[in-house]
């Protein structure tokens, strides 16, 4: 007995693998004559491009396939691809909808029980922009399966019906809620693409109790970086959430919103680093002088990144700022502050050009140089060229008055670590002899 049922179970492998090789075979040759009758009825519709765009009407008779058949998927990529050329849309959408694809696809985004049938239908009416597919796909938008959500959101925004941004906004606040990261970036994609249509509803959608439903809101804004939106940018400097008071800060800066420096120098005193970040850089894209001393005090800031941030925003600013960097530089005990001076002082070349400028005083005053209508004063209006970098004379007057405030000694050794050994000890004498008339000038 024990014989008769081994033999059995290795009989039933047998046939198994057998039944197995069969049907996969089967299956392979009626692939392969899928496929060769595929290619012919491709061939068959190559012809269709040329008449989209030539005007022809689509002729029901001579080019409707049954759905899913291989004329059905040939005729459906020959429409794809007359869209992707450039066809004309309008009449490339009168072929989908009269072929009877636009039925077939909302049939399928409705009905079917694949939820990838559902999505990849999704995905075809937003391709084709198809306006009547519109309330169908914001019916989905509470679907179970994130996939055919999401689809339904992206083909929305290539529609771009109005009507349906509250649609997107509860869509982004229910995937806020649910924590889908995905879900969040494909919402706020779609709309991004509405523009300033959606700026009502986003600047309502602001003050949502929920934290992170403001943040994705803000984050938005930033990106659509409209002038109107500072109002809302500045009240949400006073949220209770950290996140938003720093993207805030961003768009600001992103707008460059000199009505919110006051704001945002408060900004540069909040308890969390990020926001202290975000603020010293939207200050630095705004370029108020006034800000500079603020800016300069997060050089010594206790996180690292808003040190960086800080001496970069000052290379942004500029000219003003210069002399911050250099006070910065000789007086501070914290390295890393001292070395983002040096670096924002050198990329932007001025310390060079104010050695060369003093050198270039120095030898005017002894008689040695060129007439130089900047010798006569620091009230010169042209800018001054030296190897270093363009500047007006002004730049050059206001490093003077910080060199001029601290020790002859500690000058030369700055003087020394910026010019890494491209000045001669002789052309240092003359820096530093063309310092002092330089504050001379300015007096």
């Amino acid at each position: 007995m024990a014989l008769l049922i081994v033999k059995l179970i290795i009989w039933s492998i047998c046939v198994f693998i057998i039944g197995t090789l069969f049907v996969v075979m089967v299956r392979r040759l009626y692939m392969q004559r899928r496929y060769l009758v595929l290619d012919s009825e491709r061939v068959r519709c190559a012809h269709v491009f040329e008449a989209v765009a030539g005007g022809e009407m689509p002729d029901r008779s001579v080019h409707l396939r049954p759905p899913g058949s291989p004329g059905w998927i040939a005729m459906e990529e020959a429409l794809f691809k007359a869209l992707d050329a450039g066809a004309n849309r309008a009449l490339v959408l009168r072929w989908f909808d009269d072929l009877g694809y636009v039925d077939q696809y909302i049939y399928c985004l409705t009905r079917s029980k694949n939820r990838w049938d559902k999505a990849l239908a999704a995905k075809k009416l937003g391709l084709i922009k198809c306006a009547r597919a519109v309330p169908s796909l914001t019916g989905v938008l509470g679907a179970d399966y994130r996939d055919t959500r999401n689809m339904a959101i992206f083909a929305l925004g290539l529609i771009l019906d109005k009507a349906t941004i509250p649609n997107l906004i509860g869509a982004l606040r229910d995937s806020v809620r649910n924590d889908e990261e995905v879900s969040i970036r494909v919402v706020k994609s779609s709309i991004l693409a509405f523009g300033a249509d959606a700026l009502p509803y986003l600047i309502q959608e602001a003050r949502n109790p929920l934290w992170k439903a403001r943040a994705a809101v803000v984050d938005i804004l930033v990106e659509l970086a409209f002038p109107a939106v500072a109002d809302t940018f500045i009240g949400l400097l006073e949220d209770t959430e950290q996140d938003v008071r720093a993207k805030a800060c961003k768009g600001l800066g992103k707008i460059r919103c000199a009505e919110a420096t006051a704001r945002l120098i408060k900004a540069t005193q909040d308890p969390f680093w990020v926001v202290r970040l975000h603020a010293v850089k939207a200050l630095g894209l705004i370029g108020d002088p006034f800000s500079v001393e603020f800016i300069g005090a997060r050089l010594e800031d206790q996180n690292w990144q808003v040190r960086k941030t800080a001496a970069e925003a000052l290379g942004v600013i500029g000219r003003c700022a210069y002399a911050v960097l250099l006070d910065v530089y000789l007086k501070s005990t914290d390295s890393y502050a001292r070395e983002q001076a040096a670096d924002e002082l050198e990329r932007a070349g001025v310390m060079s050009g104010f050695m060369d400028y003093a050198i270039s005083i120095d030898l005017m005053a002894q008689g040695l140089g060129a007439s130089d209508p900047l010798a006569q004063g620091s009230t010169a209006s042209s800018p001054v060229q030296t190897q270093g970098t363009l500047m007006p004379p002004g730049v050059y007057l206001s490093i003077a008055v910080v060199l001029g405030s601290y020790k002859p000694y500690r000058v030369r050794e700055a003087l020394e670590a910026f010019s890494s050994g491209e000045y001669t000890p002789q052309q240092l004498d003359q820096v530093m002899s063309g310092l002092i008339k330089i504050r001379d000038l300015g007096g």
